[in-house]
């Protein structure tokens, strides 16, 4: 954050939470919101998926879910990374 704040870097993937007031001060710009739905925190961005259809990346919002809900989610999380990194040819080193 300081070094985006400092002009070091020109984009971040930055949480809502460590990020909102300085978007609310000025100091920085959000562009658009990684989730499906855009956030109540800041209602005029967009989210990705308004430019890029099906886009959607979750930031950690707490989720009510049972045992079997997590389950899936987390199935259904793994599954999505999975078909990125294969697409993306990426490798552990």
């Amino acid at each position: 954050m300081a070094d985006l704040l400092g002009g070091q870097v020109v984009i971040s993937f930055a949480g809502i939470a460590g990020s909102i007031e300085h978007v609310r001060s000025g100091k920085l710009r959000a562009l658009a919101v990684t989730t499906a739905a855009r956030s109540p925190a800041l209602p005029d961005v967009p989210t990705v998926s308004e430019f890029v259809p099906g886009f959607e990346a979750g930031d950690g919002t707490p989720l009510a879910l049972t045992p079997a809900e997590f389950g899936k989610l987390l199935a259904d999380e793994t599954e999505k990374w999975a078909k990125v990194i294969r697409a993306a040819h990426i490798k552990p080193e």
